[in-house]
């Protein structure tokens, strides 16, 4: 009877030395997990140039070209994203208090809106030879043509998904502008860095 406890005593402390265990899903430790983890390798990550061209075009020609890069990466889990911002805060009065005298001051309260670009690649993936994202683009200005008191903000902004063939360029969004006869585009492209 000795015997017999001394062997299962042996081998259970033997077994969790076997091989690294590694937590499953279920939180529970495997030796087959670790040994999968351990042998597959990361996939590879292909880095790319995103370039971002905003153009204003009236009457079919090109007035102004604003041109925006980026340098980002693919990779199997669609969690890379990358983000141009530029711009200019400006303030808002959106109240005031005080100044019930004549000599009393009045404080005014002011928000700030953020103005400029906004260009956004998010769950970036690569298809065969063509780049598969979502973008969000958001161009805004101030509108200095309007005498008001308070800023006139005017503002485009696209979002949708994408699938853009390697090294050429497409245009991927296109609005009318309300208050005059421009088109305002984005194209963009993509090119593999090696």
């Amino acid at each position: 009877m000795n015997r017999l406890v001394y062997a299962s005593a042996v081998v259970i402390f033997l077994l969790p030395c076997a091989a690294p265990a590694q937590e499953t899903a279920q939180g529970k430790l495997t030796s087959h997990t670790a040994a999968t983890v351990a042998s597959a390798p990361e996939a590879p990550k292909q880095e790319y140039l995103i370039k971002f061209l905003a153009k204003e075009v009236e009457n079919g020609r090109v007035i102004n070209t604003r041109e925006y890069m980026l340098h980002t990466r693919a990779g199997a889990n669609a969690s890379d994203s990358a983000q141009i911002k530029t711009g200019s805060r400006v303030p808002i009065a959106t109240g005031s208090f005080g100044g019930n005298t004549s000599t009393s001051l009045v404080n005014t309260q002011f928000t700030y809106v953020d103005v400029g670009i906004n260009l956004q690649c998010y769950r970036i993936q690569l298809f065969g030879d063509r780049v598969s994202m979502a973008v969000k683009a958001e161009i805004s200005s101030y509108d200095q043509s309007v005498s008001t008191t308070q800023p006139v903000i005017r503002q485009n902004q696209w979002e949708g998904s994408v699938t853009m063939p390697i090294g050429k360029t497409e245009t991927i969004f296109s609005s009318d502008d309300v208050v005059s006869k421009r088109t305002l585009q984005v194209d963009l492209q993509v090119t593999a860095v090696r």
